[in-house]
């Protein structure tokens, strides 16, 4: 899955883990906050060039790794910046 292990290094060092994640796994269920959510969302988009549209800034919109993966891609496709 393109962006995974990216945001899996994101979400381990917002979260202080050491192991991998399933890309399926609620972020909530590793303690990912409302807080720590907006870091993550920040990182991310420092890290991949990107800004998140309002709609996808919210757990329930992108909750889990696989979702952030898709989530990029699809602004990424949006801009161009598919790579």
């Amino acid at each position: 899955m393109k962006y995974k292990l990216q945001i899996t290094k994101i979400i381990n060092n917002i979260i202080t883990r050491t192991h991998s994640l399933h890309p399926n796994t609620p972020l909530k269920n590793i303690g990912i906050d409302s807080i720590s959510f907006v870091q993550l969302i920040v990182e991310i988009e420092k890290a991949f060039n990107i800004e998140f549209p309002d709609d996808k800034l919210t757990l329930s919109q992108v909750g889990t790794i696989k979702a952030l993966c898709e989530t990029i891609a699809e602004i990424k496709g949006r801009t161009g910046l598919e790579n």
